[in-house]
């Protein structure tokens, strides 16, 4: 029975890769495309986006509850169970990104004041009105999120794939129109998550209504909101909204200090993060891997194979992320004079792309680690963790690295690197104790 097991994770992982590697690519070519329409374009849209994935884990509860009790349940074979939390979580998404997009979009120019600190008045207006617009596509990326995860935990990564691929290919399309042709600058730029967003939502939320399972939304349930089953989703997943929203409120204000440095430093802070992603994909396929294959063992009382699959997905992860990550920094000036016309900024992007091997090793520990250590009940433990590690140790050490040694942009790298490990080292030893599987459901 156990290669049948592994033959199932294998299956599911492959389109999960290939999902996240269109994904990176298609948005470093989005990245290069409106680099041209200022020399700060990238970091304005960089900013922003920021800001957007904030929201986004603000509401995380929602994703990473519902997926949790997705994979349980259908690892428990309870596919009734499974459906209603779908259900439900899309209803509950439902409400609250439209309000948040609402009162985003009424404070957009407060925010990206905030955010740009220091006399950038070009990079203030530029986040304010890319910011503005963006937000009409928010409650097309929760429901596209909330959906994706719970298909995802039920076991289905194809359609998840598909409707992915198809989504970043209308963002490129659409940057193309609105950028290069219609010269609509970062207004055009923001369009192209509005449309590929609204696509993608309507994609995937076909694909659940229709299902392909026995599990799958019944449409007449979107309109019977049910609090029991709220309560249940925020329950689980409120630890992990915590320590999203802790860690991309560290990344957010990590981004405004390195603003402060001035619009090169921020130029190369942004440019980096984006060539960055390429190494990460493992990362983001071994997240939703560990949720899925994890979970169901533990729905099916399976504590060995939860165990034994979760450092599979450990080692897998981190062998391929620093792979990738060395292989980046090796090109160096090669890729980054894709994103700048500047020879300083590439050089010392370059220069980055060494650091950020520390971060694959730690941060390839974490999304594979963290993922199996949620889905086993100790959602609480990573919320403390990851909370000390961006308050009490990146943030901190961002300032005296950047501002007081006079680091710059290298200091803050630094910053996240020494944070990533701690929280690494902390994930493993957690999930080392083999005390981390809790029954909940």
């Amino acid at each position: 029975m156990q290669p049948k097991k592994e033959i199932s994770a294998i299956r599911f992982a492959v389109p999960v890769a290939v999902e996240n590697a269109a994904t990176t690519l298609i948005g470093m070519a989005y990245s290069a495309l409106i680099g041209g329409v200022s020399g700060s374009a990238i970091a304005a849209a960089s900013t922003s986006n920021t800001f957007v994935t904030l929201l986004t884990a603000a509401l995380t509860f929602l994703t990473t509850g519902a997926a949790v009790l997705v994979a349980r349940h259908v690892g428990a074979r309870d596919m009734a169970a499974a459906s209603k939390t779908m259900e439900q979580s899309v209803v509950l998404t439902a409400i609250l990104s439209v309000s948040l997009s609402v009162l985003v979009i009424a404070l957009a120019g407060p925010i990206a004041g905030f955010l740009t600190p220091g006399e950038h008045a070009a990079l203030s207006g530029e986040v304010g009105a890319y910011l503005r617009v963006v937000m009409l596509s928010f409650p097309f990326l929760m429901l596209y999120n909330i959906l994706v995860s719970d298909l995802r935990a039920a076991g289905n990564s194809r359609v998840c794939m598909l409707a992915a691929v198809a989504m970043n290919l209308v963002q490129l399309l659409s940057a193309w129109v609105f950028v290069s042709r219609l010269r609509m600058g970062m207004i055009g730029a923001a369009l192209a998550y509005v449309c590929c967003r609204a696509f993608g939502a309507a994609l995937i939320f076909l694909a659940a209504a229709r299902g392909g399972g026995a599990y799958h939304i019944h449409l007449p349930n979107l309109f019977r909101p049910d609090r029991s089953e709220f309560k249940e989703i925020a329950r689980v997943g409120s630890p992990v909204a915590l320590e999203q929203v802790s860690i991309q409120t560290g990344y957010l204000l990590a981004n405004t200090l390195a603003v402060g440095l001035g619009t090169a430093a921020a130029s190369v802070y942004s440019i980096t993060n984006t060539i960055n992603a390429l190494a990460s994909i493992p990362q983001g396929v071994c997240t939703a891997v560990a949720m899925t294959i994890v979970g169901q063992h533990i729905g099916a009382r399976d504590r060995e194979g939860a165990r034994r699959s979760a450092y599979q997905i450990w080692a897998a992860c981190l062998t391929t992320c620093v792979a990738l990550g060395l292989i980046i920094a090796l090109l160096g000036e090669r890729v980054t004079r894709l994103y700048t016309s500047d020879p300083a900024i590439a050089h010392e992007c370059a220069n980055m792309l060494w650091i950020m091997l520390g971060y694959q090793f730690s941060a390839g520990s974490i999304n594979s680690v963290d993922p199996a250590l949620k889905v086993g009940g100790e959602q609480r433990f990573v919320m403390i963790q990851t909370a000390v590690c961006v308050w009490l140790i990146r943030l901190p050490l961002t300032w005296l690295l950047a501002y007081v040694l006079h680091m710059g942009v290298t200091g803050v790298m630094i910053a996240n690197v020494v944070s990533l490990t701690a929280r690494a080292v902390s994930g493993l030893w957690k999930r080392h104790r083999n005390d981390w599987i809790h029954d909940f459901v």
